[in-house]
């Protein structure tokens, strides 16, 4: 793989238009040079998007690093037999130097036989190359297609990746090559698997403008929203590589044209920064078309429903909260509601509380929700004017204006909150308590109007307002519980109006796919019926066929006794010419052997005629040694005289030397006795001396 990689050019700077920034800053369009310019010329370097894999995809091979059998299935030349041979071992998957078996070879190649030996003896194969290459991808990329169907057959994994992250699948598209890449969809290749750059092979077949593969991985329902490792679709590589023919595929595709990569780029800014004015008219146009299209859905009456029907339970829950100008705005239906509501209201007087069912029975029909909440708002008024008027009536004094305004807060709570619609047994008995509560306090109030001075009276009145109080608070929480379960309701019928509305939508496709699946069985049927007028034609001409074959049978099974015949007279005529070769081998034999002890004859003498001459240089050897050795011991013998004669003048001597020191030795020892008779005398006569002392 030695070949030598031209560096890549220097890529201009591409600016945003319309004066969008990048969120990564300042940004390059690296990873296409077709991104700096347009058309085909820019096609063959890849930027980023490394095009090395697709390069040399034979292998270079040298002798010295192939075994016997890796020649074998490299060249493809060599007899069957021989090849079974080589086979009969345990080396059938075994590697050369670089990491290729047998079957890389075969299949890069292009040796179907050799392919078809090395699958009868099981061999592996899933064994990687140095560049982690399966057989079945050598033989997609170097286009040998009996070899990777044979592969296929035996059930090979089409979606084992390289060191690039190439399928078969990817090199397939690469070569333009539809039947292999039927056949590895077929056996379950991944449509979806991307390679280091991050293509798909749809991805690839775009970028590499090959038109043929994109219609037919878009047949096979390859996904058109992959990304690459840039975030670009299908599309933006069109748009980048300048290929109208292949964006128009697209579009018709419905693909989304508004999808950006990751530096923000739609398809549409890198058609206008290239200038492809086709490009741009094609994503325009359709533009256009998707916006009539929403327009006129839009438009229809049963989406309208829908719409309204999402709405209405937002605007129910946003009415409460609105001003009184946004209300002067809604429709006259709502209006008319309003007022009777007031109607019902002013028929019940102002000076009682008016029980549930008499509010729920007062909305007027056809008014819904809306009147609930436009009542609840037109009886706060009312309320407040009867308060007042019971003020006047009874004239209380300015000492207890706490207690009018609690009393007025209670009987406001109440008119304001009986409008949900409760239980019909908790909403009647909590009313009823209020309502005697109610008229207990009025009368309480008469009798404080009376005895203003009472201090009884002003105690009953504390207690009724503190057990009005209690039962208030009681009946707010209730009622906010039971408000939490109607908000709660509410967003369950808010979220099943919309699975409706979107199982509706979800209708819409199912339909247009009904009738586009009639359309095709109506093709199929069509197709069907071709395919049994051919079937019957093949059925003809296979009867036609089979009679000739019958007639062609007798034929040979005729020969085929004659030959039977012929093969017994070869078969005679074989033993006899047996007969004749042994015997003639026999004689051959024994001249051979006559000729071969002769041979071996002249060798022995012409080897004994050598040894004898060995022999003589040896013998004149052996004398001239006897002749050194017996000077040498002529002089050794010399040597040994000389040696003995020392030896003898030194025994005398010695014998000398010891008769002289024994002498000395005897006038010592002699001397040495008369010494100590001496000193044995003196001491005798110390000790004398001592005594007579």
């Amino acid at each position: 793989m030695g070949a030598e990689v031209s560096p890549k050019p220097s890529a201009p700077p591409l600016k945003k238009p319309f004066g969008l920034r990048s969120k990564m800053g300042k940004w390059y369009c690296l990873c296409f040079p077709c991104c700096w310019g347009s058309g085909k010329n820019n096609v063959g370097a890849w930027g980023d998007h490394d095009d090395s894999a697709f390069r040399e995809p034979r292998y270079h091979v040298r002798r010295e690093d192939l075994g016997k059998l890796h020649r074998a299935a490299w060249w493809g030349k060599v007899p069957r037999a021989d090849l079974i041979v080589m086979l009969r071992g345990p080396g059938v998957n075994k590697r050369d130097k670089k990491k290729r078996t047998a079957l890389h070879l075969a299949c890069a190649n292009g040796n179907p036989e050799v392919v078809k030996l090395l699958l009868d003896r099981q061999c592996d194969l899933h064994v990687l190359d140095s560049k982690k290459r399966t057989a079945l991808i050598k033989a997609v990329q170097c286009q040998e297609d009996e070899c990777a169907l044979m592969l296929l057959e035996h059930g090979t994994d089409p979606n084992i990746p390289d060191v690039y992250g190439n399928t078969a699948l990817h090199y397939a598209v690469y070569n333009e090559d539809k039947l292999l890449a039927r056949a590895l969809l077929l056996c379950g290749a991944n449509t979806e698997s991307a390679n280091k750059s991050g293509l798909t092979p749809l991805l690839l077949g775009v970028h590499r403008q090959k038109e043929q593969m994109v219609k037919f991985l878009i047949k096979k329902k390859a996904n058109l929203n992959a990304l690459d490792r840039f975030g670009r679709t299908a599309l933006i590589l069109a748009v980048c590589c300048g290929s109208a023919s292949i964006v128009s595929i697209l579009l018709q595709q419905d693909v989304d044209v508004f999808s950006q990569d990751a530096s923000g780029w739609t398809a549409e800014d890198y058609a206008i920064s290239s200038h492809h004015d086709i490009i741009c008219q094609l994503l325009s146009d359709y533009k256009e078309k998707q916006m009539s299209k929403n327009s006129s859905q839009n438009s229809n009456p049963e989406q309208d429903l829908k719409m309204t029907s999402e709405e209405e339970p937002q605007r129910l829950k946003g009415s409460e909260n609105r001003q009184p100008e946004k209300m002067s705005q809604e429709p006259d239906t709502n209006k008319d509601c309003e007022r009777e509501a007031e109607e019902e209201m002013q028929k019940h007087g102002s000076n009682h509380v008016e029980s549930p069912e008499n509010l729920t029975n007062g909305v007027a029909p056809g008014c819904g929700d809306y009147g609930l909440i436009q009542r609840r708002r037109s009886r706060k008024p009312e309320n407040q004017q009867s308060s007042s008027t019971e003020n006047e009536q009874y004239h209380r004094p300015e000492k207890k204006p706490n207690e009018n305004n609690k009393v007025k807060s209670q009987i406001h709570s109440v008119d304001d909150l009986d409008d949900i619609s409760w239980p019909s047994e908790v909403a009647s008995e909590d009313y009823d308590s209020l309502y005697s509560n109610y008229e207990t306090y009025m009368l309480l109030n008469e009798q404080l109007n009376m005895d203003f001075n009472d201090s009884a009276s002003l105690s009953k009145i504390q207690d009724a307002v503190l057990s009005d109080e209690h039962l208030l608070e009681l009946q707010n929480n209730q009622w906010e519980q039971l408000t939490i379960e109607m908000e709660q309701m509410e967003n369950m019928i808010h979220v099943l109006e919309k699975e409706l509305s979107e199982t509706k939508e979800a209708q819409l496709p199912l339909l247009n796919q009904k009738g586009e699946f009639e359309q095709e069985f109506s093709t199929l049927r069509s197709a069907l019926k071709q395919e049994e007028e051919k079937t019957r034609n093949a059925d003809m001409l296979y009867k036609k066929g089979r009679e000739e074959l019958k007639r062609k049978q007798e034929e040979y099974e005729k020969e085929f006794e004659m030959n039977q015949q012929h093969e017994q007279t070869l078969q005679t005529r074989a033993m006899e010419f047996r007969t004749v070769r042994n015997n003639l081998d026999q004689i051959a034999l024994c001249q051979m052997k006559d000729e071969d002890l002769l041979h071996e004859n002249c060798i022995l003498q012409e080897e004994l005629a050598m040894l004898r001459l060995e022999l003589d240089i040896i013998k004149h050897q052996n004398q001239l040694k006897e002749k050194k050795y017996l000077e040498d011991i002529e002089s050794e013998k010399e040597k040994n005289d000389s040696l003995r004669n020392a030896i003898k003048l030194t025994e005398e001597t010695l014998a000398k030397t010891v008769f002289q020191y024994s002498e000395q030795l005897i006038t010592l020892t002699t001397e040495n006795k008369m010494l100590s008779s001496e000193l044995k005398n003196e001491k005798r006569q110390k000790e004398r001396l001592e005594m007579e002392m």
